[in-house]
């Protein structure tokens, strides 16, 4: 999608609070997105130019950001209500936790952005690009596939409002992702999930774990069983865990950009058939 910004000033600027840049440290994402340090902190540049392309688009740019840096919440801000980068902040909020009178807002998840980290966010950025590009191609337009689907289900849930229902969409992004079945889908989610996630076998076990616990509040979520689910996510650690999802579906969603869904599927399933037997 490319945003017609006519009238827009050739360069803005927004703070991102929570991704955090040593003294001095400047950092090029490409031509076009330049992100500074000040007082600690990341300040993305954009420099408009023009014709308006894939490029230089800050949608593209921010659902990069998105992927690239699971760990937090992107939430940028500026004193300038006219600026268009600006119109990307959203919340995330636990309506169910309420403390002093006020809910409990996602905003303390901080990360720092380093070499390594800013070469996974040129390349997300470059696959989204491209991703957008085949899109727009009319030629093309099977290209809304399996992909397309479970990205922009994790971009809801990156945006949604409310922590339960995008532990929802993650998970449902997941499901898109590497489930083919309509049977046992709980298990094929979390036990393929957990293999395609890491390769270390104790992690595997802590991760198939895990994703059974966030489809646990999931299913409450889509069949309306409110009381029990009070009681489940009336926790203050409940964003630790929504974040943690997060990292784990997107590492699977750039994992299988690109890739066949099927043949992905059954290069896990051959690997459970051929392991050693029990003896």
């Amino acid at each position: 999608m490319i945003i017609k910004l006519r009238g827009i000033s050739m360069e803005q600027s927004v703070q991102f609070a929570n991704i955090i840049m040593h003294s001095g440290d400047m950092i090029q994402v490409n031509e076009f997105f330049t992100l500074k340090e000040s007082k600690g902190k990341a300040v993305l540049y954009w420099h408009r130019g023009e014709p308006i392309s894939h490029e230089n688009t800050p949608t593209i740019l921010m659902q990069a950001l998105q992927i690239a840096l699971p760990e937090i919440h992107i939430y940028p801000s500026t004193t300038d209500i006219n600026n268009v980068l600006y119109s990307f902040k959203s919340y995330i909020i636990n309506y169910f936790l309420v403390e002093n009178g006020t809910y409990n807002i996602i905003q303390d998840y901080t990360i720092n952005i380093d070499t390594d980290r800013l070469a996974i966010l040129k390349d997300v950025h470059a696959k989204i690009i491209m991703h957008h590009k085949k899109l727009n191609n009319k030629e093309q337009n099977d290209y809304i596939d399996f992909w397309n689907v479970a990205f922009n289900k994790y971009l809801n849930a990156c945006s949604c409002g409310s922590v339960e229902s995008g532990i929802e969409s993650l998970i449902s992004c997941l499901e898109t992702l590497i489930v083919n079945s309509t049977t046992e889908v709980t298990y094929r989610t979390c036990l393929f999930g957990s293999i395609a996630y890491t390769a270390d076998t104790t992690k595997r076990k802590e991760t198939f774990k895990f994703l059974k616990e966030m489809y646990n509040i999931r299913s409450k979520v889509i069949h309306g069983d409110i009381e029990s689910l009070k009681k489940t996510i009336n926790k203050n650690n409940l964003f630790d865990e929504y974040m943690k999802l997060k990292v784990i579906v997107s590492n699977i969603l750039m994992k299988l950009y690109n890739k066949d869904k099927k043949e992905y599927i059954a290069s896990i399933e051959k690997s459970l058939f051929e392991c050693p037997p029990t003896t």
